[in-house]
């Protein structure tokens, strides 16, 4: 028997929100103080974009049936008990629920009213409903005609009411051809025979007569769900040993994406590929950290399922939650989202606004919270940038000399690698120690006494610090002391000067091996209570009599003579390698937004890296970066996204090399974004034939991007500006000068795009009258504009476009 205590719940929240039928724009605002209380946020419905005054019932029931975690279901359903006053408990299992994939989770195409009119009066009519009768059967059909409507309203329905509903999911699907004797054609989409409200209600009454009715005690359509998910995992079970071998290299996984692009819900498959599917979904399930499920599925089961096709009984048709998995890892539609990409187009277009849209759908979080957790960088790219801001650079420490009063130069990360490394690795478990280190810890290699075993070394590890000598010196040293006789100024300096509380210490055992690791926890003290090695400095050590080899984190260099001197090795890389069963490799997505990127100098900014960012040498290949001369790989789980303006620079003139290495997704102006009522001006007619004159007159590259014209909400979403004075702004602000500065003052030009009213000739100087010279021009942007000014700009061609090459 399966955990079923989400019944309670789900028809209570469904009742609930009949009371919001003809007040949704109050269940939008209930549902999104719900979402964010959950760190959750209202998904984008494609062009509709984010609901505003209108949402259906089963869209916002879907909203915690999605591939969310389990974690983020139970806060989200706590957030909605809340707002709602639901009186049912909490479920602390959801066995047997259908989910919605993440890309495909609204139940409405666009948000025309008459779409959600009619699955408000379909959702009433389910709760209501005694019997499945003609009214039950005549307002499903009309909503299963709609846009976007498929198997996924069956599934709504048993969230509703899983005592009267049946869930039609291609695992139940599955079960009821294979283990309850029906024909697998009633499942058919033809036109004329095809699977319709009529028999979905058959089939209730088919299925419930001989799996509910006939069993004691009485089952459920939930009992039947969760019983058609565990016969079909044990029809198709993994053979975990064969999978990790097979899929073990790049290659498979290249199979992996060749085989579920070709797949959607009614597309057939060779049955040769029927091992290599079922072994594939597996490496992709796997991938996936966290599922719609408590924990990870207990060993290596999944619901793939296969049935026969209709017409080639050599060919199976692959279950459609097989690409919906494939959708949740690795993009829409079977789609892998590129690891380097740029959006170009015109000025205004939303490329750095698209951006927030894309990453939230990669990462399934907020972009403000991937920001907050380091997940998330912007850069802009300039003319001066270079490899030093971006890689690595020796940089002058202002507050260090090197004891001769000379400035100090130390070798800084840049901010790129800077973010690889930070998102490289990965806590297993949850919270991390604190360490007593300091904002900006040094890693110094110490030797004590020498190399190997010695009484100096087991006194240190024991007493909790480190001791160095050249006591003849004796306590106070200055730096006009001759040290010639001993040497070890540096030494010295580094030990009592440039040491600080909450560095890390690496006690040296060999040149490639260490046996203690610790934080300095003291200042410098000269301790006569020792005959030797006077001068002291207590640490706490993380590890201690534990040998470990040295030489690849310390860049496969080994250890230097000098007692003291500091180590070109973060603090990060020092704590990840004395717990190094704590870390696994990151694969939550990070973010690397490059704005502007073509006005940068790529191949001085990238250097060796614009071979490494390429997917397949990702976190394969390495290559020893000049100033540290440490080894440096891409993670896989870096997307670095850029941004680049046409208007700028023309996309043909980008370096070659940046080229072959990043997609490319073009963003052109879309008035369809715009309203058509601003005041009486049609503001996508005025867009879209500005747009046609500025394309004749200069080129596409130039024209002008509807994200002027919109503004944006307190929730960060943009809209279409709506008011005679903002339009009048966005025209004196941004139009205009964005005319002159293209047009290069060209008065002339900028009249062709704007009309007349907007730029007026100017009068002649008396005493320059009859000289011949040419016309001057001005804007004219009175104050007492009226929406007809803004009319006439499109008026003529709209009118005029059926005359296009006749004589007038």
């Amino acid at each position: 028997m399966g955990n079923f205590s989400w019944i309670p719940f789900y028809t209570e929240f469904a009742n609930k929100l009949l009371d919001y039928k003809n007040n949704q724009e109050e269940l939008i605002k209930k549902i999104t103080v719900s979402l964010n209380k959950a760190n959750l946020r209202l998904p984008n419905n494609g062009s509709a974009g984010i609901p505003e005054k209108s949402i259906d019932p089963f869209t916002v029931m879907g909203l915690f049936n999605r591939r969310i975690t389990y974690k983020n279901r139970i806060m989200l359903i706590s957030a909605l008990k809340e707002a709602f006053e639901i009186e049912a408990k909490v479920p602390d299992g959801f066995d047997g629920i259908p989910v919605l994939n993440n890309l495909k989770s609204y139940f409405y195409f666009d948000n025309n009213n008459d779409e959600i009119k009619n699955l408000w009066e379909f959702f009433e009519c389910a709760i209501t409903t005694k019997d499945l009768d003609d009214v039950f059967i005549k307002k499903m059909e009309k909503v299963r005609q709609q846009q976007g409507i498929k198997w996924n309203i069956t599934m709504g329905l048993f969230w509703i009411n899983p005592q009267k509903f049946l869930n039609l999911d291609s695992t139940n699907r599955w079960y009821i051809v294979e283990c309850c004797n029906q024909d697998k054609k009633i499942f058919g989409t033809s036109q004329k025979n095809g699977f319709n409200a009529k028999r979905y209600v058959e089939l209730i009454r088919s299925i419930k007569k001989v799996y509910l009715d006939n069993n004691k005690p009485k089952k459920t359509f939930a009992q039947f769900s969760y019983d058609a998910f565990g016969r079909q995992s044990d029809k198709y079970p993994f053979d975990r040993d064969s999978w990790e071998k097979a899929l073990s290299d790049n290659e498979s996984l290249n199979k992996l994406t060749k085989i579920i692009e070709s797949l959607s819900g009614d597309n057939a498959v060779d049955t040769q590929y029927n091992n290599e599917v079922i072994d594939l979904c597996q490496r992709v399930f796997d991938s996936i950290s966290d599922f719609n499920t408590k924990s990870k599925y207990e060993g290596a089961k999944i619901r793939v399922g296969f049935f026969e096709n209709e017409d080639n009984t050599n060919k199976y048709s692959i279950r459609d939650e097989l690409l919906s998995l494939y959708n949740e890892k690795f993009g829409d539609e079977g789609t892998v989202y590129p690891k380097n990409l740029i959006l170009y187009g015109p000025p205004g277009t939303g490329k750095t606004y698209s951006i927030k849209n894309r990453v939230e759908t990669i990462s399934g979080e907020k972009y403000d919270d991937l920001v907050k957790n380091g997940r998330l960088k912007f850069v802009t790219f300039h003319q001066s940038y270079g490899y030093e801001e971006f890689v690595e650079g020796i940089k002058p420490s202002t507050d260090e000399t090197d004891g001769n009063g000379n400035i100090k130069y130390s070798v800084e990360p840049g901010v790129f690698k800077k973010f690889c490394d930070e998102n490289r690795w990965i806590e297993k478990t949850e919270g991390s120690k604190d360490y007593p280190i300091n904002d900006n810890p040094k890693v110094w290699k110490v030797s004590l006494k020498g190399t190997g075993d010695n009484d100096i070394r087991k006194e240190c590890l024991e007493n909790d610090h480190i001791r160095i000598g050249w006591d003849e010196y004796g306590e106070n040293i200055t730096d006009d002391m001759d040290y010639s006789a001993h040497g070890g100024k540096n030494v010295l300096s580094a030990f009592i000067n440039k040491m600080r509380i909450g560095d890390i210490v690496l006690s040296c055992y060999s040149s490639t091996t260490i046996d203690a690791v610790g934080i300095v926890k003291s200042n410098y003290r000269y301790d006569n209570k020792f005959e030797e090695y006077k001068r002291v400095r207590d640490v706490e050590w993380l590890i201690k009599y534990q040998e470990e080899r040295i030489f690849e984190l310390n860049h496969r260099k080994p250890l230097k003579p000098p007692t003291v001197y500091e180590l070109k090795i973060s603090a990060d890389d020092v704590l990840r390698f004395i717990e190094k069963d704590s870390y696994t490799k990151n694969s939550n997505p990070c973010f690397f937004i490059i704005d502007e990127i073509n006005r940068g100098n790529i191949s001085k900014i990238f250097g060796e890296l614009i071979t490494l960012i390429e997917e397949s040498k990702r976190d394969k290949v390495s290559v020893t970066l000049p100033y540290s001369g440490e080894e440096f790989t891409v993670p896989s789980n870096v997307y670095v996204i850029g941004t680049m303006n046409t208007a700028d620079r023309s996309i043909a003139l980008l370096d070659t090399a940046l080229r072959r290495r990043f997609d490319f997704e073009e963003m052109m102006p879309d008035p369809e974004q715009l309203t058509e009522n601003c005041d009486g001006v049609n503001l996508k007619e005025l867009l879209r034939v500005m747009n046609e004159r500025i394309e004749y007159l200069l080129d596409r590259e130039h024209t002008i991007g509807h994200a002027y014209f919109m503004e944006s909400d307190e929730n960060g979403d943009g809209h279409s500006i709506n008011s005679l004075d903002k339009l009048k702004d966005v025209f004196k602000k941004k139009i205009i000068p964005l005319l002159q500065e293209y047009f290069y003052d060209d008065y002339e030009k900028i009249s062709l795009v704007l009309g007349g009213q907007f730029v007026k000739e100017k009068n002649v100087p008396n005493s320059l009258k009859d000289k011949g010279l040419g016309k001057v021009y001005e804007i004219n942007l009175p104050e007492n504009i009226t929406p007809d000014d803004f009319i006439c700009i499109y008026n003529e061609d709209v009118n005029n476009g059926s005359n296009e090459g006749t004589d007038e």
